[in-house]
């Protein structure tokens, strides 16, 4: 189950959205079936999102809503990389550096 309250204030918010095919439901609650690519790191294991259905059996599409949604927001630039050109993630990058902890630097 996959449950979506108010966004947070960034344009990483549209991560957060429910998909536009997405039933409205009164509680904001609907189930997605999910294929994609797991990545199983015991320090940080990740789950690529590639494709979506509403469960049990509804259509399969591509999970790309965020790329489309992220270009609008931001005048029609191209999204396909998306996170380097995103204010936030800019923002963030310089405050806390590349791997997400302050004064930890890549080797050069």
């Amino acid at each position: 189950m996959i449950s979506f309250g108010p966004p947070p204030p960034s344009s990483l918010a549209l991560l957060l959205e429910p998909p536009p095919d997405a039933p409205p439901v009164a509680d904001s609650t609907f189930f997605l079936t999910a294929d994609g690519l797991m990545i199983t790191n015991p320090k940080m294991p990740l789950f690529n999102l590639q494709f979506k259905r509403l469960a049990p059996d509804g259509k399969w599409s591509r999970a790309n809503w965020f790329a489309k949604k992220w270009s609008k927001a931001n005048g029609g630039q191209d999204a396909s990389q998306w996170f380097r050109n995103d204010a936030t993630v800019k923002k963030l990058i310089d405050q806390d550096g590349v791997f997400g902890v302050p004064g930890l630097k890549p080797e050069e």
